[in-house]
């Protein structure tokens, strides 16, 4: 008898710690290189190997590894499916549902949608339970704890670094300041910023490549409430330069010393404060090096 009779047939395989975060409702999107038309419940597999994310355990707040793998964790309803400007996918997730203990199957998992058998068991089967305390809740109140604790101000000596994420953005880099205005977010509030310097760093393709996308000077920062309970910084200025196509920017992904800044903003988890005037010494002569396209 199957350990669960639940109406749930799929299961969509995920990395940890992605797996958890949307057991948590902090990720609710599923970046995907195909399309689906399935607008379902399916079960969440935490996959064998976890993805090698540094920045992402981090952000969870445990070290990597410490997550459960090779086991059905909960399930999530599948909502929509939108092409990217890249040509990928992004599969938009809702009801997130961990399950009190962890499923096994008998089968071999597969990448993607796949239909999972569930270890036979002597016991009655039982229907699937979600956690006493819903985790998209629970996830909820996490990223709040989190704003509040880096909304708290730190004096800065450096410069800022802010990556630009053209997918989560939806724009690309060189949209950014259109208008003659530039601005960039952050939940830290960084005291003595006005003045300094943000550069920006944006990704795109896969593998990752990194490109230098410019910078501005900040002349405001203004706290915004996006929602009940969270505070968000805008930092924001007239001047500064930015490439305007992807001919514009300056890649730096291949760079000898860009793993040591990738390193110092935490792997753009978010709007880092760098005081290694070595790093900020190359951003700066990589940017004057560059060509300018318009």
């Amino acid at each position: 008898m199957p350990l669960t009779d639940d109406p749930i047939i799929r299961a969509l395989s995920i990395r940890q710690p992605y797996a958890e975060q949307i057991l948590r409702g902090t990720k609710r999107l599923e970046l995907r290189s195909t399309n689906t038309k399935l607008r379902e419940r399916v079960w969440i597999y935490a996959s064998l190997k976890d993805a090698d994310d540094p920045a992402a355990w981090r952000k969870m707040g445990m070290p990597e590894g410490g997550l459960t793998n090779g086991r059905i964790i909960g399930s999530v309803v599948i909502t929509d499916s939108t092409e990217q400007d890249d040509g990928g996918y992004a599969w938009k997730l809702a009801d997130p549902k961990r399950l009190n203990e962890p499923l096994e199957v008998t089968n071999h998992p597969q990448p993607g949608i796949w239909r999972p058998v569930f270890k036979q068991v002597s016991e009655p089967p039982r229907k699937f339970e979600p956690a006493a305390e819903p985790f998209a809740q629970a996830g909820k109140a996490a990223k709040k704890s989190a704003r509040v604790t880096h909304g708290t101000s730190t004096a800065i000596t450096g410069e800022l670094i802010c990556y630009h994420n053209p997918e989560k953005m939806e724009t690309e880099i060189w949209e950014v300041g259109e208008d003659g205005e530039f601005g960039a977010y952050c939940a830290r509030r960084y005291s003595g910023a006005e003045g300094k310097r943000v550069w920006f760093i944006t990704g795109r393709d896969r593998p990752r490549r990194y490109y230098l996308g410019g910078w501005f000077t900040v002349e405001t920062v203004k706290e915004i409430h996006p929602e009940p309970g969270m505070t968000d910084h805008i930092y924001h200025g007239r001047t500064g330069e930015l490439g305007r196509s992807l001919a514009g920017l300056v890649e730096i992904g291949k760079t000898t010393w860009f793993k040591d800044l990738q390193r110092a903003c935490a792997n753009f988890a978010t709007m880092q404060h760098v005081r290694d005037v070595r790093l900020l010494k190359h951003l700066e002569t990589a940017w004057a090096a560059r060509k300018p396209v318009r």
